[in-house]
């Protein structure tokens, strides 16, 4: 550990930090933060490793010292972006806007259950605080400063959460190295995310790590290079280039399953399911290798006009069977989300379609079986696997996973990395042939 080590770890917590809100709001662009292994982070990584350290010469900067600084620019990445401020500042104020769009919020008084130090304080100033947020303070021909942000309605609720939250976070961190210990050395567990960082590290022997040595490393980052050159290309000349297709949309798939489950219900009202659908543009658009993003569910501004439409058709059928007003429309959408996964946890719903939703974070213990429809693998496959994993009683004391794609070898891949290579037979009741 080094000043200088410590130094450039907190210029890159703080870059994260005061970056991230301008370019994900203002620019609107990529999130700086998005998943667990943020491009931005990694990518000056890999560009200091090969570029810069390596001219640094005697002065080059050990693995250790890179581990230092990355440990410190990541931990301050759980903050902005897709991380705390993605939902903590909409939390504390949302629910008065909630209360005045939702009859059901006002009949139940749910505001008067919540302590009044929890949440933002709009009676002072309901247009400033309450709508300015909603709407937003700024406009093209208007601008406003930090000053003009009303810090009399949020300074009781952050001095209620800021503690708490912080005191979470400190204590995530020091029981880190408890767990460390027991899944490392008891259960030898990988560390997967530790490990590709590791790798790119300069070793005691270089100042350039072994994988960029490597002539397949440079011919693979030069294929994906290629492409998405090529489609940025194309944005500027579409009609001279063609674009290459990089993601794969299963949201036709999902609306022909759930006009099917409609057309068999309509046909034989014997065989009637409380189906629901869900997908939004961060699910539909999300990356076609198997590995999971996060989910975005109140993004539905970006989806085409035709999986809007169905969607709203779907969420009225929803509407229609429990008696609810949702849309795709901003906190309508949220809400609907909400209720899906409650009514979900109840057992009030028999099936559910979704769109890489609901893959991630989601824990009902009722859940006994997953009908897989796309090419999951590593830590995506685990996941979602592990929706349907949760013991409930001595009826259900495991899951069921129908895949109706061959993914024997993702699986036993997955299962071997992230735990016993050997643990195929005990996982897997039956070989893929069998089944």
């Amino acid at each position: 550990m080094t000043l200088r080590a410590i130094i450039l770890g907190l210029l890159g917590a703080a870059l994260i930090c005061g970056c991230s809100y301008f370019n994900d709001q203002i620019l609107q662009q990529t999130y700086l933060v998005g998943n667990n292994m943020p491009i931005t982070v990694y990518g000056f990584l890999i560009l200091f490793c090969l570029i810069i350290n390596p001219l640094l010469r005697k002065h080059a900067f050990k693995g250790k010292e890179l581990a230092l600084i990355i440990a410190m620019t990541l931990a301050a990445c759980c903050v902005p972006g897709a991380g705390l401020l993605r939902t903590f500042s909409t939390s504390l104020i949302l629910p008065h806007h909630i209360n005045k769009t939702e009859p059901g919020w006002k009949s139940n008084n749910i505001l008067e259950i919540i302590p009044e130090r929890m949440l933002a304080d709009v009676s002072q100033d309901e247009d400033t605080s309450l709508i300015g947020f909603v709407q937003g303070l700024g406009g093209v021909d208007k601008k406003f400063t930090i000053f003009d942000v009303p810090w009399n309605a949020w300074s009781r609720p952050l001095l209620f959460w800021v503690p708490l939250v912080l005191t979470v976070w400190l204590s995530m961190i020091a029981l880190a190295p408890m767990f460390h210990r027991q899944w490392a050395q008891h259960e030898h567990l990988p560390y997967p995310v530790a490990a590709f960082t590791n790798a790119l590290l300069p070793t005691e022997k270089s100042n350039l790590s072994d994988v960029f040595k490597n002539k397949f490393f440079w011919f693979a980052t030069a294929f994906v290079f290629l492409i998405h050159f090529n489609n940025f290309l194309c944005s500027w000349y579409p009609e001279y280039m063609i674009p290459c297709k990089t993601s794969i949309n299963l949201v036709p798939m999902a609306k022909l399953d759930y006009e099917e489950f409609k057309r068999q219900m309509q046909a034989d009202p014997t065989k009637a399911l409380r189906v629901a659908i869900i997908y939004s543009y961060g699910a539909n658009e999300a990356e076609a290798d198997g590995i999971l993003d996060e989910e975005n569910p109140e993004d539905t501004s970006a989806l085409d006009q035709s999986s809007r439409d169905f969607l709203d058709a779907a969420i009225r059928d929803y509407n229609e069977m429990f008696h609810t007003n949702y849309s795709t429309d901003g906190d309508r959408f949220q809400n609907y989300y909400k209720d899906v996964s409650l009514r979900m946890k109840n057992k009030e719903l028999d099936l559910l379609i979704v769109v890489n939703m609901f893959l991630t974070g989601f824990d009902a213990t009722t859940l006994n079986t997953l009908w897989v429809d796309k090419n999951l693998k590593m830590h995506g496959l685990i996941q979602a696997f592990s929706r349907t994993n949760r013991i409930l009683n001595s009826i259900k004391t495991f899951g069921n996973i129908v895949c109706f794609r061959n993914l024997q070898k993702r699986v036993d891949d997955a299962i071997a990395l992230f735990g016993d290579k050997n643990a195929s037979g005990i996982v897997l009741l039956q070989t893929f042939n069998d089944y």
